[in-house]
């Protein structure tokens, strides 16, 4: 899998059908659910405001005069979000909460795992939109290869690593939909990380 994965800076395309609605604050209220729901969850902080800033960007990306207008809003979203991963992120996250997904071997050339993790948000999944994680990790990390042997799918964790990148500027990331078209960044997003810490949640 590691070899038909590349590397996409995107702007979104979603259908009308995913519109979503406004409460009477203005707010969005799809968001205001995903904040409520993990604050219950006892997910930290920044993980809220990172999950937030999804989902109004693939909302600001809707309310759009054309397809050109799209591309162009998306890509000053992207250098916004952006910027709050390398500023207000420092490129990393800690105990954020998440779930199990998938877990592979690695192949031939990589020794190792591949974990994979979603952000365990009701509100989210209840829409099919979900923010996803991958990570490989190298047979060298024995004590981190130990803990994922003894997870299981759907598990719920606390996942602490950094972001990757695929160059100084790029964002390592792709929608988990495999769409190759520069149109889909938000839409349920997979991270490539490099996982540090894995903390199984009872």
């Amino acid at each position: 899998m590691i070899n038909k994965i590349a590397t996409l800076l995107l702007v979104i395309t979603i259908s009308s059908c995913t519109q979503k609605s406004k409460d009477s604050t203005g707010q969005n209220a799809i968001t205001n659910n995903v904040e409520k729901t993990l604050l219950s969850s006892g997910a930290p902080v920044n993980q809220i405001n990172f999950i937030k800033r999804i989902d109004s960007n693939a909302t600001n990306a809707i309310a759009s005069n054309n397809e050109f207008d799209k591309k162009e809003k998306v890509k000053e979203l992207y250098i916004d979000f952006r910027s709050f991963i390398k500023n207000n992120l420092k490129d990393k996250f800690s105990d954020w909460n998440a779930r199990v997904l998938e877990i592979e071997n690695g192949d031939a050339e990589h020794s190792g795992v591949l974990i994979y993790f979603y952000v365990s948000t009701s509100a989210v999944n209840a829409l099919g939109q979900s923010v996803h994680f991958r990570s490989f990790v190298p047979s060298s990390s024995a004590e981190l290869i130990t803990t994922i042997r003894s997870l299981k799918v759907n598990g719920l964790v606390k996942i602490s690593g950094n972001f990757e990148y695929s160059d100084p500027v790029m964002i390592k990331m792709q929608p988990t939909s495999g769409s190759t078209d520069i149109a889909d960044i938000f839409n349920n997003p997979e991270f490539f990380v490099k996982i540090q810490d894995i903390k199984q949640i009872p």
